[in-house]
């Protein structure tokens, strides 16, 4: 009997080894895909905090529009009885940004028309002083918070300072302090009360040229990095327009720098 050798090949190599590799590529992808998933998630360090409050809505003012497409978490600060208040309140509002008072108070020096209708005089009876700042926070309904446009007089006397303080306390509202005189006491009798209160440490565009308002927005994220916060505020206004190019064309730097932009409240609230 004669005996032959058989061989045996498989029908269908190309087949067989596609399948393998298709075997082996699957378990790969699955080591890399655990191992990805065990791997901590990368988070841009923060270094800081900036709340930028925009002040003077409430006139449709030259630069509303343009802060208003910023798509940064701004605090807008709206005067009450102006022709605009209520509705740039609704607008803001429901565009989701976050609303404070405005509320003109008086001066030791400019135009009496800087002032506004409805400001806080320390002529004022402690009755009146309540009225009109109850009568202003109806019209910005939304408001969590309460600014001084103004008031380098106003800001220092302690019967205005009071009433401010309480209708702030009763509506549970943060307190700004523009700053708009180094002898105020607003800040400090709010924080004594026991609100979130806090001051204002630069502002961006006393002068309307783009590149000064730059220079201040970097001092702004200097002041943040040494503290951790700060508050800088700029206007609408004849300013507006430079004031919102210059803050979306540093916006880059603001996130180079590792400085988050959040509302003025998270940042006052924080602070207590």
């Amino acid at each position: 009997m004669n005996h032959r050798n058989i061989i045996l090949i498989p029908r269908r190599p190309i087949v067989s080894l596609s399948i393998l590799i298709i075997t082996i590529m699957t378990i790969i992808g699955f080591i890399r895909h655990a191992a990805s998933s065990n791997r901590p998630i990368s988070v841009e360090p923060v270094s800081g905090e900036i709340a930028i409050v925009i002040d003077d809505f409430g006139i449709d003012n030259p630069g509303t529009k343009q802060m208003l497409e910023l798509n940064i978490p701004i605090t807008a600060a709206i005067m009450p009885n102006l022709l605009y208040s209520k509705k740039e309140t609704e607008l803001i509002h429901d565009l989701g940004y976050e609303i404070i008072i405005h509320m003109p108070i008086e001066a030791k020096n400019g135009r009496r028309e800087w002032l506004g209708p409805g400001a806080l005089t320390t002529n004022l009876s402690p009755q009146e002083l309540r009225t009109r700042l109850e009568e202003s926070y109806k019209q910005i309904s939304y408001a969590v918070g309460i600014s001084n446009h103004m008031g380098s007089k106003g800001t220092e006397n302690l019967q205005v300072v009071s009433a401010i303080v309480a209708m702030a306390k009763e509506h549970r509202l943060v307190v700004l302090d523009s700053k708009t005189t180094e002898s105020t006491i607003l800040a400090r009798e709010a924080k004594n009360a026991g609100l979130a209160a806090g001051t204002r440490d630069i502002f961006l565009d006393n002068s309307a040229d783009l590149n000064s308002i730059k220079k201040q927005i970097k001092l702004l994220i200097s002041k943040a990095k040494i503290s951790g916060k700060a508050i800088g505020i700029g206007h609408v206004g004849p300013q507006g327009p430079n004031t919102a190019r210059a803050i979306k064309e540093m916006l880059p730097e603001i996130k180079a720098q590792g400085i988050k932009i959040v509302p003025l409240t998270k940042l006052l609230k924080s602070q207590t």
